[in-house]
């Protein structure tokens, strides 16, 4: 079978006063939907387990807090990521933020 990979890079575009087309970037938000799925030592996310964690976490930066505090056995924490997509995932993601990450 052949797989067709598309770039996921949206652009939204205007018209300036000079009649010019610019084309604006939609960054933030894909930028989120594109890398949390990734954020597990385990398979990745699929959309509905994305959108669960983003009830509970809006941003990646929330996510690394609460998967922190979750390793750090906080109840919360661990509730939070727990109720939103099950015992497993959530394991697998806490894992993959309490790894210690070297870049050389």
């Amino acid at each position: 079978p052949h797989h067709h990979f598309q770039a996921k890079h949206r652009t939204s575009a205007s018209v300036n006063q000079q009649g010019h087309l610019r084309q604006h970037p939609r960054m933030a938000e894909n930028a989120v939907t594109d890398l949390v799925p990734f954020c597990t030592t385990g398979p990745p996310l699929n959309q509905e387990q994305v959108i669960a964690l983003s009830d509970v976490a809006g941003s990646l930066k929330e996510l690394m807090l609460l998967a922190l505090g979750a390793a750090a056995n906080d109840t919360g924490c661990v509730n939070k990521v727990e109720c939103a997509i099950g015992r497993a995932k959530a394991f697998d993601i806490v894992q993959f933020f309490a790894e210690e990450w070297e870049i050389d």
